[in-house]
Parts: structure tokens; sequence; C-alpha cells
């Protein structure tokens, strides 16, 4: 495996990474659903046209909550 570095234009941090291969096995029958969210989030057509990230804005609100409830 190669260590190789990379530092970042704007915020000059010091990016390290490898150059090992992976293999994930087969990814052409893929079986399964993968994450289900458990929060339903719906979407109305003003939201597309604004653009609103209604599952984002979902996240920050539980932060906010989760964070005021210490």
């Amino acid at each position: 495996m190669t260590l190789r570095s990379l530092s970042l234009p704007a915020s000059q941090l010091l990016l390290r990474y490898g150059t090992l291969p992976a293999f994930f096995g087969d990814i052409t029958s893929i079986d399964g659903r993968g994450v289900i969210p458990d929060v339903p989030i719906t979407y109305q057509i003003e939201d597309y046209l604004a653009p609103k990230d209604l599952e984002l804005a979902w996240v920050l609100k539980d932060i906010k909550k989760s964070i005021s409830g210490r």
C-alpha cells in the first residue's frame, strides 16, 4: 500500500490516503434494500421549486433539539 498526501488549497489541511485497491465482491447482484429511514419525509411541489432539502432541515432540527434537551 502506498500512502499519499494532498494539501487542500483553501484550508491548507493535509489529507492522507492509501492507494490500496479494494474488492467489494460481485456488485452485479445486489441483495437487500440498504438503509430504510424511520422518519418519513414527504416533498410537495413547492419544496422542489424552492429548492428545499427537507432531509437536511429535519437533521438540523433534530440536532438542535438533542442539544437543547441536555
